[in-house]
């Protein structure tokens, strides 16, 4: 099988995400919102945010503000017949609403008693809730409790044929990863598999798995542990003969072929590190006229071109009246004036003490910093929670 590898490492995100040594740039200005939910529909891009709700018409290049939702935290996104169905926290208060297919709010439906919702689905045109405690579907303007004892954190669910999944986060007693799967519209559900911790479900069908550490597999087969996780994988795309349509893996975004005479497209950049919240193809498939991809993270959202590997900040031309994003931590270097800051947007160095900053281009630019310790010469260690790196420049590289 051909491999089409770009490597776009040194490659400016873009023009907004970079500067010059000689710049002087605040911290503030590289700063993205957290996309905690996502949802692509025929011609848009949803992303819901910490900040608001976004759309981003992918036809025309063009991200617009709802807003309506305007400093509202978008926890859950699911796509209705004729609009959409969120999940909004406002003043400390969680409330669905439904909305038309602009992002407007034409109604609102009350959360059900003593359970907080952890995910949103449309399922034969019910709406469908996955909460910390169990799974419930909304009919005749109440909830109906369908399963759930004890923990039963509910991540995500969907429909394949006439099934209902479930991919849960943690199941009493253990409180471990687990796919429920109901053949009655959640009258009855059986587990069909069972995980260790950590190792949560990317994508699953009823008869296929792949998790975050053991990879694609058949249910009932052990997978083989990986050192890269797989982050994402293009929702509902595992193919018959045992394939994904697209992965992200490490800092890896692969697009495999049709057939077997086709390459493989692999794009490989900083922003695909980290903890993603989506993986969408445009046009929801792999074909020849499909060059385009979608992901949403934690450090923002972004496009990549599938031929040139170019990967484009879709919240560049934004402008946010509040801040946004979260500066986690911060490193002095050893006897100088240059400091590493880990943001939820990204890594970023600066050698003038906090005056100006630059976007730090590495394997561990979008990664959750834990310790940095560097010497004289300017050599850095860095310690995440993916692994240890080391940097020659000061973190430039």
């Amino acid at each position: 099988m051909a491999i089409s590898k770009i490597n776009n490492y040194q490659n400016q995100l873009s023009k907004s995400m970079t500067t010059a040594t000689n710049t002087r740039i605040s911290l503030q200005q590289f700063a993205r919102p957290e996309v905690k939910t996502s949802l692509q529909t025929a011609d848009s891009l949803w992303l819901g945010t910490k900040v608001g709700l976004f759309r981003y018409d992918i036809s025309n290049d063009s991200l617009e503000a709802i807003a309506r939702w305007q400093n509202c935290e978008i926890k859950c996104l699911a796509a209705a017949e004729a609009g959409l169905y969120l999940l909004a926290k406002e003043e400390e208060i969680l409330t669905i609403h439904r909305c038309d297919q602009l992002g407007n709010a034409i109604g609102a439906i009350a959360l059900p008693e003593g359970d907080e919702p952890k995910s949103l689905a449309v399922i034969d045109n019910q709406l469908w809730m996955g909460g910390k405690y169990g799974i419930y579907y909304y009919s005749a303007e109440a909830w109906c409790k369908v399963y759930g004892e004890g923990k039963c954190e509910v991540t995500r669910l969907w429909q394949q044929g006439d099934c209902v999944l479930a991919s849960v986060k943690k199941l009493a007693p253990e409180e471990t990863p687990a796919l429920l799967i109901s053949e009655d519209q959640g009258l009855t559900w059986q587990i069909k598999w069972r995980g260790f911790y950590g190792d949560k479900i990317v994508a699953a069908t009823t008869d296929q798995i792949a998790t975050v550490w053991s990879g694609l597999r058949p249910i009932g087969m052990a997978g083989k542990l990986s050192k890269k996780p797989i982050q994402a994988i293009a929702i509902d795309c595992i193919r018959s003969q045992n394939q994904f349509q697209a992965t992200v893996q490490g800092h890896k975004l692969k697009l495999y072929p049709e057939s077997a005479n086709g390459a493989t497209i692999e794009v490989k950049h900083p922003v695909f590190g980290g903890e993603l919240s989506g993986l969408f193809l445009r046009g929801g498939t792999h074909t020849e006229g499909n060059r385009q991809a979608f992901v949403t993270a934690g450090h923002g959202a972004f496009a990549i071109n599938l031929v040139s590997g170019e990967v484009s900040d879709l919240f560049a031309q934004t402008q946010f009246t509040e801040p946004v994003g979260r500066v986690k931590k911060l490193f002095p270097l050893a006897e100088s004036d240059s400091f590493i800051a880990n943001a939820s947007f990204g890594t970023f160095r600066s050698l003038d003490g906090g005056e100006s900053w630059q976007s730090v281009q590495t394997d561990w630019a979008a990664l959750r910093l834990e310790a940095v310790v560097s010497d004289r010469q300017g050599k850095l260690w860095a310690g995440c929670q993916d692994g240890i790196f080391t940097s020659e420049d000061q973190g430039a590289t």
